[in-house]
This record gives C-alpha cells, structure tokens and sequence, in this order.
C-alpha cells in the first residue's frame, strides 16, 4: 500500500534540513496550521512540507519554489502550534509595566553589578497560556545589560533565580546608569486575540506576537539544561516608545537605550518555557 502523502507547514526561515538536531528543535516550535502558514508567509517567510511516511518528500518555500527533497524528519510528529497575539487594551488580564508586584522578587547577580528591571506578568488563567501550568508568570529582564540567553529558574514563581550567572560580567556596567529606585515602567495592558491582523502588526508594537516565534536573526530554540527538552515559545515582547520609564529625576537617563521599554537596539524580548522544569528562557534580538 502506498504511503499517505500529506501537507504540512513551518514558520520562518533559514531551517537546516540538513542538522538533525536543529531540525527536531525546529519542527517542534515552528509547525503552524494554514492561517499560520499564510501569516508568516506575508510577514516573513514559510514553509510548507509534503510528507510520506518519516520524509518530507518535497520542501517548497512560500513562492511554490522546491529548497529541498527528501529530507528525514527527526521528529515523527509536531504540533501546530496556532499563532495569536496580545493586543493593548485597558482592560487586558496581561501588562507590561507598572509597579512590581509585592509577592514578586526580581533576580540578581551577586558577583555583578547587574540589575533587573520588572517588564511585566502574563495571566496563566487565561486558556491561551494554560499550558504553562503557572497562574502568573512574572517577567523580568536586565535591560542594561546585552546578554544572548538567560536562564531563570522558577521553582520558586515568585523568586526567579538565574542558572548561568557565569554568562554574565560588568563590561556593559555604567554607573551613569545607576539609581536607588526600582526602575518600572507605564502600565500598559494587553488581551490575548487570535484574529490575525497583518496590517497591524506590522504598523507598529500594539500586538505582541504568541504561539511562534518569528526571528529577525538567526533562529535560536533553547534547550531546558534540566530536562533537555525543548523549549516552549511563549511570546516576544517589543520595545515601546510608549511604555516609558517612570523615575523621579527626569534630568537622568537610567537606560542604556533611553527612557522607554527597549531591548538592545530597539529589539524583541523572546521567552521560552518548559512547564515541567519551570524554567524560563529570554533572549533578545533585533
């Protein structure tokens, strides 16, 4: 009996047919259904995958174009993962910004001078985000500071602490920058939505996109260091000219890149979890 052929689709771009474990990483995060496909194929670049069997016969990039043939898939099922995104509004159950909360308890680097700063806390009740099996998930980054993958464990959900300090060092430290107050930022409130609205999420930073990521450099899926197992892509969070810092001494610039919600050159905070180890993975680029 012949093998059942079958179509199947992965967001973004420059994948590696050819490095089994950059593949099965990359299968397990990118699988989008055909709204997916058609939204990363507008805004990016796509995928789509006619299979038989293990192999995926024929690779055609969005232009119907053959990249690839026959290429083993090392991951014999993948999700498709659905593609939907925070959108501002007042009344959202998710934010950025705003005062840290008081059972919250930002990370630190003892061996460092490097400080967090509280970028915001997504609602784990709501049911786009129920698989992380956390009932806020409080985020916080060191926006002085570039640093290429960050992991937080979060045994503790409320006292997040860092597993590879080693990563970091004082290079970036600027004493022009420091200030006895916790920097936060404007509270600003978000509502999950899964209407896919191309315009608009390329006009600007008013929807945050969930689901799957989408690279503006290298893709780049981590791996949890307790379980080995591949990260969950949560979401990526946009630098914002709106979210703006709020310090009581408007005379100083408390941030490497201004006095707003911006990672490295005005880049994405991108989120990775494992529910089972509850550790957190964030990373920027731009």
């Amino acid at each position: 009996m012949p093998k059942k052929k079958e179509i199947r689709y992965l967001a973004g771009w420059e994948v590696d047919f050819h490095d089994e474990d950059f593949l099965r990483s990359y299968l397990a995060v990118h699988g989008v259904n055909k709204e997916g496909f058609n939204f990363f194929k507008e805004v990016q670049s796509a995928i789509e995958l006619e299979i038989e069997g293990d192999t995926a016969v024929r690779v055609l990039n969005e232009y119907k174009e053959v990249i690839e043939r026959n290429v083993p898939l090392p991951l014999p099922q993948w999700k498709d993962h659905q593609v939907f995104f925070l959108e501002k509004n007042t009344k959202g159950n998710h934010k950025l910004g705003g005062d840290i909360p008081g059972e919250f308890t930002l990370p630190t680097i003892e061996s460092t001078n490097i400080k967090f700063h509280y970028i915001g806390t997504l609602d784990g009740k709501d049911p786009h985000f129920s698989w992380l099996g956390i009932d806020s998930l409080h985020i916080a980054y060191p926006l002085n500071d570039l640093n290429f993958g960050i992991y937080l464990d979060y045994s503790n959900p409320n006292k997040p602490l860092v597993l590879n300090p080693d990563t970091f060092n004082d290079d970036w430290h600027n004493p022009e920058l420091e200030t006895d107050e916790d920097i936060t930022f404007t509270e600003t409130h978000f509502k999950s939505t899964s209407q896919i609205n191309i315009e608009k999420y390329l006009d600007g930073s008013d929807l945050i996109l969930c689901g799957v990521p989408l690279w503006y450099q290298a893709p780049k899926v981590p791996i949890c260091p307790k379980t080995n197992q591949t990260m969950k892509f949560v979401c990526s969070i946009n630098s914002d000219h709106d979210i703006v810092a709020n310090v009581n001494d408007d005379s100083r610039e408390y941030l490497c890149f201004g006095n707003y919600l911006c990672f490295g050159d005005f880049g994405h905070l991108f989120i990775f979890w494992n529910p089972e180890s509850r550790i957190m993975h964030v990373n920027i680029q731009f």
